[in-house]
């Protein structure tokens, strides 16, 4: 949701604290590497796409980050993904700085 570059280093320097608080205490198997995919969040599937629904999570949304819900359905909108098969395949949660 960020709207310029200041924001959007704040918002991603508060997703990376939520990312390092999950990953303490963490512990792999001995000998053996682990990955760790922190992009691997499969909103969409759960997220309301439209209709009631949709119109309801935008008001939550904006009530949350208080920006008004206009802001939340353009931004929505405009990173709806127009062909599944090409872009981001295989990111669900992806960051662009646009």
């Amino acid at each position: 949701m960020s709207g310029d570059l200041v924001q959007f280093v704040k918002l991603l320097m508060k997703w990376q604290m939520h990312q390092c608080m999950e990953q303490i205490g963490f512990e792999g198997i001995p000998g053996l590497c682990v990955a760790i995919c922190t992009l691997e969040s499969p909103l969409y599937e759960f997220l309301a796409h439209k209709g009631i629904a949709l119109d309801e999570l935008c008001e939550t949304l904006s009530k949350e980050m208080k920006v008004s819900k206009v802001l939340v359905q353009s931004r929505m909108s405009s990173l709806k993904k127009a062909n599944p098969i090409m872009g981001l395949r295989g990111s669900h949660l992806g960051i662009t700085e646009m």
